[in-house]
């Protein structure tokens, strides 16, 4: 497949100004896909469809958005009319499509009627056959002339549409490149115009020179599209900026429905439009809605006409680190005016302290150019003062608006964003709630209770549950986020448990002025049954990790195996987080829809957590002495010891959780903690040069660590050697550590059973071990390596460790090969490669592997066959192939002997070469895979 440029210009919307009619009209859909079905409606528009529908982006297709019983024509105009983009994929058969030819004479009209951007997709199609009507398209036409119900008149209008839309610069599709790469770009193509990124035709020029750049080099990797794609993303939109997309800080964009910020948005604009710069403070209790309003703000056009592209959002939470902040308004301000760098590396330069990076950040804005410059920091904690001054630049026309829970000194203009009143209160929750019609069974007044009752928080009125309302309002005090936690609590329940709830909060008199009450409110969503007090034990557990961080579900699964003897496997930690979730305490994401049909593969899976419940549940571990906690969680900033650290006498801690953060300005100086009943032990950390505490030597009941590296880089982990005194540590977990260490000084871990190694930098970690790899860990049963890009072969060392039954290696994207000693490891029962996009074949060594009982090499886009004698995988029972688009030589004949095979899981293509294997195994089901894009294996983590 050839991409290649379009009527000699890099692929560009085509838009028209709206006219006046039209100006006011409410756009429904992000994009309108137009397609002709019976070529690409199973192929590759649907993958674009979910591919965008991935993304957070709102597609109209005609299958999926036409109610049954309407007239097709007619919604179809309505949809065309309300989309903002529409994308046209033009495959050879498309002209001869009536229904085809008037969707797309209805997108060249609206192009001047609403303002509708167009992106055309040529599918196989050379676009001057489009555009004048040759090939297949002169045929279409010599159909239609024929056709008694086409008049004349209609074949010109569709001429004329095809002319202008072949006149536009696309994507055109031939042979030699990935379609889920072009996938890739359209969506970061499209969501870069949503969130209405600046310089859009030279953006899409170097997307175009980059694919045209990668066809004209075969050998290339598919990761050069990262090369742009930090340049489409904008943050908050989907999976493909789940690891780059904080460089760039574009603003989000702001929430589908908001109540109650009319007002202070206006207030705000006010003062940002005036001609003096403005240094302006928005303040309010977590939960109320501050970043949403920041959202709206940046997104305002009359905001936005004035400061042009020079708009930065960044979020900035607890920790203000400044030199992060500078490096992405770098990035940033790169992306968006290159022309202001010398050289491709002045974009990220090294900083040699807080101070130079300020001064070259003045620098750089001093010479933007002459609009207006918009610095929005949000979320800044009490403490960061210090550095948050000395982002006051005295540059003319410099404007900076910081959001914080606090009032902070030293601001030209501070706007206090108060809770909602009753009447918006209450319409958010009726709107959460599901309860616009009317129709709800809950009384008024007890609703009501419940909304006062959250202060006004609108985060907090975001119920999911049918309810009664006016009495439980009051009951919250009008916070929001109570309202949401609550209305988690009583979701599915009879109205006499809301009348309940409501009553006892009136009794108790919960009217919440402060943010001490709104915790008192929220431990209500904790009053759980004697037989669900588990579920409390592990909402408690999630502040063990960073405000602000995605929550591994591995890691808790790890953890919940030994604190809380749950399985191993995940089923109890799962059902666990669903609960969690359920009542609104946290986020669970589940990343694949098919995960759960691979054998509990959780590892792209995580939690996220409100700050405010974050610090719930820290409030909840907190009860009591340090020293008698059974779980102890600590945040370290800078290097500010605990006193009670620092004492001559130490008396030994009683928790079997401790849970240990530092910034980045921790120099690794540790403290002595005896530490003898902690079975779980979390590391959290940004240096990039860190040592394991001493007194992890001494931690004898230790089984689980947990190592998180959440700065830029891998950093090389010290002390490692400490661990091999550890008698009882089975499950490691290491993420983005550099660990070259292991073949200086080889640790025996005789116990260990897990090991999990993810965005870690292996290099030569394996390799020269001075003793047997089978002596250094013989009871190691568990590999897990996910996004470690410096692997390219799996050392052979690694095939010694005989007792391994489950070895996972995904997102590896260069890994290329795997040692045929690989065979050695008989004992395997669970084997996944899952998107290591350069492995091109499988050894014929699997053969020995008589105990695997799943292989999954879903979208392992290079291997061409399997081994000639897989037959022999004679416990196999079920197979996970989806994405193995180069596999198209059918299977051999061997296969027909795998006897236990249950279930075959892949795409439509390869389902056909089951066919015939199927009248032998009868027992056999082969699944066809949901059409679900995940396009995150195109990024480097």
């Amino acid at each position: 497949m050839v991409l290649t440029r379009s009527i000699g210009r890099g692929p560009s919307f085509v838009t028209g100004a709206p006219s006046s009619s039209s100006s006011t009209l409410r756009l429904k859909h992000d994009v309108f896909l137009s397609f002709y079905g019976k070529e690409t409606r199973y192929t590759f528009a649907d993958h674009l469809f979910a591919a965008l529908k991935g993304n957070s982006i709102k597609v109209f297709r005609d299958k999926e958005g036409i109610k049954r019983g309407t007239f097709i024509d007619s919604e179809l105009r309505k949809a065309i009319k309300k989309s903002k983009i529409a994308i046209v994929v033009l495959s050879e058969s498309y002209a001869f499509s009536r229904w085809c030819l008037n969707e797309l004479a209805q997108i060249i009209a609206c192009i001047k009627e609403t303002g509708i951007k167009v992106l055309p997709v040529f599918y196989h199609v050379d676009p001057s056959n489009v555009k004048k009507q040759n090939g297949t398209f002169a045929l279409a036409f010599a159909k239609h002339k024929k056709d008694s119900r086409v008049t004349s008149e209609k074949i010109q209008t569709w001429k004329n549409a095809l002319k202008c839309v072949g006149g536009i610069a696309g994507f055109v599709l031939q042979d030699n490149i990935y379609e889920s790469t072009v996938i890739q770009c359209i969506c970061g193509v499209v969501r870069h115009a949503l969130c209405g990124g600046a310089s859009l035709e030279a953006t899409l020029e170097e997307v175009l020179q980059v694919l045209h750049d990668r066809v004209n080099n075969v050998g290339g990797k598919v990761l050069m599209v990262e090369s742009f794609i930090k340049k489409l993303d904008c943050p908050e939109q989907g999976t493909l900026s789940s690891k780059r997309g904080w460089l760039s800080c574009p603003v989000p964009r702001p929430p589908d429905f908001t109540v109650g910020l009319d007002v202070p948005l206006k207030v705000l604009k006010t003062q940002l439009l005036k001609e003096e710069k403005q240094q302006i403070l928005l303040t309010a209790p977590g939960g109320c809605g501050k970043t949403a309003l920041m959202k709206r703000l940046g997104h305002d056009q009359e905001i936005k006409g004035k400061f042009k592209g020079n708009i930065f959002f960044v979020p900035v939470s607890k920790s203000l680190n400044l030199m992060v902040i500078v490096q992405r308004l770098f990035h940033h301000i790169w992306d968006r005016k290159p022309e202001l760098f010398h050289h491709k590396c002045d974009w990220e330069p090294e900083f040699q302290s807080d101070e130079d990076a300020i001064n070259q950040l003045e620098v750089l804005l001093t010479h933007i150019g002459s609009s207006p410059i918009l610095l929005i920091l949000d979320d800044v904690w009490p403490g960061s003062e210090f550095r948050l001054e000395k982002f006051k630049f005295d540059i003319p026309k410099f404007n900076i608006l910081v959001t914080s829970r606090s009032t902070l000194p030293e601001f030209s203009f501070t706007y206090n964003l108060k809770p909602l009143n009753d009447e918006d209160a209450m319409t958010l929750l009726r709107h959460s709630a599901s309860l616009q019609d009317g129709s709800s069974h809950i009384p008024d007044d007890v609703i009501k209770k419940i909304v006062r009752g959250c202060g006004g928080f609108p985060l907090a009125l975001e119920v999911n549950g049918k309810s009664l309302y006016k009495k439980i309002v009051r009951g919250c005090g009008g916070f929001p986020l109570a309202l949401k936690v609550i209305g988690g609590l009583l979701r599915k329940n009879p109205v006499e448990a809301w009348c309940s709830i409501a009553e006892n909060w009136s009794n108790s008199h919960y009217i919440f002025n402060s943010n001490s009450d709104l915790l008192d409110c929220l431990r209500k969503s904790l009053e759980f049954s004697d037989h669900e007090v588990i579920f409390k034990e592990c909402f408690m557990d999630l502040g063990s990790f960073p405000e602000d961080q995605r929550i591994p579900v591995a890691a808790l699964i790890d953890m919940w195996a030994e604190l809380h003897k749950l399985d191993e496997v995940g089923n109890n930690a799962i059902h666990n987080l669903h609960n969690i979730a359920t009542r609104n305490l946290a986020n669970l994401v589940r990343k694949r829809k098919d995960a759960s049909g691979i054998n509990k593969y959780y590892n792209e899976d995580y939690v996220t957590q409100h700050d405010l419940l974050r610090e719930l549940a820290i409030f909840e571990s907190c009860q009591g002495p340090e020293r008698q906690r059974q779980r102890l969680i600590m945040d370290i900033s800078g290097n500010t010891l605990p006193s009670w650290c620092t004492e001559q006498d130490q008396q030994p801690i009683n928790a079997r959780l401790l849970s240990i953060s530092t910034d980045e300005s921790f120099l690794s100086t540790w403290f002595n903690i005896q530490a003898p009943k902690v079975e779980v032990l979390v590391l959290n950390f940004q240096t990039k040069n860190y040592s394991l505490p001493e007194f992890v030597d001494k931690m004898d009941n230790l089984k689980v660590l947990i190592i998180t590296n959440y700065g830029f880089f891998p950093t090389e982990l010290r002390n490692f050697q400490l661990l091999k005194s550890l008698p009882n540590l089975k499950t490691i977990r290491l993420e983005k550590v550099s660990i070259p260490s292991l073949c200086k000084a080889p640790v025996l871990l005789k116990s260990l059973k897990k090991i999990s190694l993810f965005m870690c930098k292996i290099g030569q970690a394996f390799q020269n071990f001075t003793i047997q790899v089978s002596d250094a860990l013989p009871n190691l049963m568990e590999i897990n390596i996910d996004y470690c890009n410096d692997l390219v072969e799996l050392p052979a060392v690694l095939c010694d460790v005989i007792c391994l039954k489950k070895l996972s290696i995904t997102n590896c994207h260069q890994l290329s090969a795997l040692p045929n000693g690989i065979g050695k490891l008989v004992n395997l029962e669970v084997l996944r490669l899952g998107s290591c996009t350069d492995l091109s074949e499988l050894p014929e060594s699997i053969r020995s592997f008589h105990k695997l009982c799943i292989l999954d090499i879903s979208d392992c886009l290079g291997i061409r066959h399997f081994p000639k004698d897989i037959g022999e995988l004679c416990n196999l029972k079920e197979l996970h192939m989806k994405g193995c688009l180069s596999l198209r030589k059918g299977l051999p004949p061997s296969t027909s002997n795998l006897e236990q095979l249950k279930l075959v899981i892949c795409d439509e293509e390869r389902a056909k070469f089951w066919e015939p294997i199927k009248e032998v195994l009868t027992n056999l089901k082969v699944k066809v895979a949901e059409k679900d894009i995940n396009l995150t294996w195109l990024l480097k983590p």
